[in-house]
C-alpha cells in the first residue's frame, strides 16, 4: 500500500473501500451513531479499516487516475465537507474511493448486481455544461444576424462579410462564456479545479488564442 492508493478489504458478501492517506490512516465511509444510515467520510486507522481482514490495493492505469497527492486532497475535501448521505446503490464507500482516484464515482459491486454501468460525473459533463452556458451567451449575437447582414448590404458590403463578422463575434462570445463557466473556484474539490483548468486550456487551443485571459489586467 502507498499514499493515494484505493484499498479495500473483504467483508464476506461485500468489500469495504477507502483511500490510503500514507500515514497509517485510511479515509472511508464509516458509520456514526446508527450504522450506515448515519455514515460519514472520515479518517481511521488501517487496523480499524481492516477489522481483521486482508487489505488489498486496487490497480489503476496511471494515465486514468490522479496523482497520489490529488487523490488524498480529494479524500480530505470530503472529510472537511462532512460528506454523508450514504446510499448503497449511488453513494457507497466504493463510489467515494473511485471518485477520489479518478473523479468518476463508480462501484463494481453495484455494476455486477445491476448489470449496468454507474453514471459518470467527470469532465465530459463539466465541459458539456460549459458549452451550454457558452451557447446561451452567444445567442444574442446570432439573433442579430439578419440585421447586421442587411445593414452591411445597404452600405454596399457583401453578405459574406456580415456572416464572417457574425461568426467571429459569436465565437468570441462563446469562448468568453466558456471561460466564465470554467473559471477557477477555490470552493470546488481539487480534482474539479484541475479539470476546469484543462477545459480552459482546451478552449484556448480550439479558439486559436495564444494568451490566457486569466492573466489579463
Amino acid at each position: 500500500m502507498a499514499r493515494g492508493e484505493h484499498i479495500y478489504v473483504s467483508r464476506g458478501a461485500y468489500a469495504h473501500h477507502g483511500i490510503d492517506v500514507g500515514d497509517g490512516r485510511v479515509i472511508h465511509f464509516t458509520g456514526l451513531s446508527g450504522g450506515k444510515p448515519g455514515a460519514h467520510v472520515q479518517p481511521g486507522t488501517i487496523a480499524e479499516f481492516a477489522a481483521g481482514g486482508t487489505v488489498w490495493m486496487r490497480p489503476y492505469d496511471p494515465r486514468q487516475c490522479f496523482s497520489p497527492d490529488l487523490v488524498v486532497a480529494n479524500a480530505e475535501y470530503l472529510v472537511s465537507a462532512g460528506h454523508g448521505n450514504y446510499d448503497l446503490i449511488t453513494n457507497n464507500c466504493e463510489h467515494i474511493a473511485t471518485w477520489c482516484k479518478t473523479g468518476r464515482p463508480a462501484s463494481e459491486q453495484v455494476i455486477r448486481v445491476r448489470s449496468a454501468v454507474v453514471g459518470s460525473v467527470g469532465a465530459g459533463a463539466l465541459i458539456a455544461g460549459g458549452i451550454g452556458a457558452a451557447g446561451a451567451v452567444a445567442a444574442p449575437w446570432v439573433s442579430g444576424a439578419a440585421q447586421l447582414t442587411s445593414g452591411l448590404a445597404t452600405l454596399g458590403g457583401r453578405a459574406i462579410v456580415g456572416l464572417g463578422l457574425i461568426s467571429a463575434a459569436s465565437a468570441a462570445s462563446a469562448v468568453a462564456a466558456f471561460w466564465h463557466a470554467m473559471r477557477d473556484d477555490h470552493a470546488q474539490p481539487p480534482f474539479e479545479r484541475v479539470a476546469r483548468g484543462a477545459a480552459r486550456a482546451a478552449a484556448l487551443v480550439a479558439a486559436g488564442v495564444s494568451r490566457d485571459p486569466a492573466t489579463d489586467a
